[in-house]
C-alpha cells in the first residue's frame, strides 16, 4: 500500500512541477484513448460480416420471400445488413432512383464508423502546441526566478527551470504522436468498411435489376458506367 502512495505522490509531484499545462494534457490523452477504443470496438463489429446470413438473404430474395429477407436482415444490428434492409424495403423504386437512394444510404449510414474521428486529428494537433505553451510558461518561471535570486546559483536555478519546462513539451508529444497514429490507422480501416458497402449496394442494385425485382425504365438518363446507376463519390 505504501509503495502506491508513494508512486501517486510522486506523480502528483510532477503534474505540480510540470505546471498547470498537464492537466488539459492528461484529459487530452484520456479522452483520446476513450475514443479509441469505442472505435476500435465499433469497426471491429463491423469487419464481422456475416456471410451466411448474407446468403441467406439472397435466397430468400431468389424466392421473392421480401418479408423474410426483411426481418433476416434486422437479426443482425450491422451497417451491411442495414444496407441489405433498406435495398429490399426500396425494391420497387425505379432503377437509377433506388441506385441513387442506395448510395445515400451508404453515405448516410457510414458516417457512423467516422464518428469522432475528428476529435483524434484534433487531440494530435493541440497537444504539441499545449507542451509547447507550458514551455514557454516554464521558461519564463524560470528567468523570473533568477532574477528575483540574483547571482547565486543562476546555472541551478537556470537548469532545474529548463528542465520542467521541457516536461510538458516532451508530455504533448507523447500525447499527440499516438494520437495520430491511432487516428491514420482508424481512418484507413473506416475507408475500407465503406468501400465494402458500396460493393455490397452496387451487388444488390445488380441483383435486384437481374431478378427482375423492379423494372427500371429507360428514359434515356445515364445509369452509370455499369449499369446500376451507382456512380461512388471517390
Amino acid at each position: 500500500m505504501s509503495a502506491y502512495l508513494s508512486q501517486f505522490s510522486t506523480g502528483m509531484a510532477t503534474l505540480r512541477s510540470g505546471g498547470p499545462m498537464l492537466i488539459p494534457l492528461l484529459f487530452l490523452s484520456l479522452a483520446a484513448t476513450a475514443i479509441v477504443l469505442d472505435r476500435l470496438a465499433i469497426l471491429r463489429r463491423e469487419q464481422r460480416t456475416p456471410a451466411d446470413i448474407i446468403t441467406r438473404v439472397y435466397r430468400l430474395l431468389e424466392r421473392r420471400n421480401y418479408d423474410m429477407a426483411v426481418a433476416l436482415c434486422e437479426t443482425r444490428p450491422l451497417l451491411v445488413m442495414d444496407l441489405l434492409r433498406y435495398g429490399v424495403v426500396n425494391r420497387e423504386a425505379a432503377g437509377t432512383a433506388l441506385a441513387a437512394e442506395v448510395r445515400a444510404y451508404v453515405r448516410q449510414r457510414s458516417s457512423v464508423l467516422y464518428r469522432n474521428l475528428f476529435m483524434l486529428a484534433l487531440v494530435a494537433a493541440v497537444a504539441p502546441l499545449l507542451g509547447l505553451l507550458g514551455t514557454v510558461w516554464g521558461m519564463i518561471r524560470s528567468f523570473d526566478a533568477l532574477f528575483e535570486r540574483g547571482g547565486a546559483d543562476q546555472l541551478q536555478i537556470v537548469a532545474d527551470g529548463i528542465s520542467v519546462a521541457l516536461l510538458t513539451t516532451f508530455a504533448g508529444l507523447v500525447v499527440a504522436l499516438p494520437t495520430y497514429i491511432a487516428y491514420r490507422y482508424l481512418m484507413n480501416r473506416a475507408n475500407q468498411l465503406v468501400r465494402q458497402l458500396q460493393r455490397y449496394g452496387i451487388s444488390l442494385v445488380r441483383f435486384l435489376q437481374a431478378e427482375d425485382i423492379y423494372h427500371p425504365a429507360n428514359d434515356g438518363t445515364d445509369d452509370g458506367a455499369d449499369g446500376t446507376g451507382l456512380k461512388w463519390e471517390q
